[in-house]
């Protein structure tokens, strides 16, 4: 009996690894990967966060993850109309994703940079960029 009870213990924690290597494969399969593949894409997934208050994707644009209060004070400052619009703009060498009003009236920017292949909203990228009227 002793030995009946060790094979199932043996078999039930195979099975357990089994379901967590799966489980851990399924979640990194379907986590989106952070940043974007191009400014424009990085402007329409940062309008969609902007839109549904979506902190947790918004942390994925941002380059160096400031954490979920600061990007939450970022999302609500980006949302100054009912239905702001968030486009990418070059602006000489850098780009930057541009908050509208439905107006048009610009009331913010964010700058965007390339790492790695993939485009960011990077705080850093041109920190001494002149003020846009």
């Amino acid at each position: 009996m002793l030995k009946a009870n060790g094979k199932w213990l043996a078999t039930g924690a195979a099975a357990s690894v089994l379901a967590w290597i799966a489980f851990i494969t399924v979640k990194v399969a379907l986590t989106p990967e952070p940043g974007a593949e191009s400014p424009q894409q990085l402007a329409k997934d940062f309008h969609r966060a902007v839109a549904d208050n979506d902190v947790e994707h918004a942390r994925l644009l941002i380059k160096g993850d400031p954490g979920k209060d600061p990007v939450g004070r970022t999302l609500a400052a980006a949302r100054c109309s009912a239905e702001p619009a968030a486009v990418a703009e070059q602006r000489g060498d850098h780009w930057y994703i541009v908050i509208r009003t439905e107006a048009g009236i610009e009331c913010g920017d964010l700058p965007a940079a390339r790492h790695a292949d993939r485009w960011f909203i990077d705080l850093w990228a041109d920190p001494l960029r002149p003020v846009h009227s």
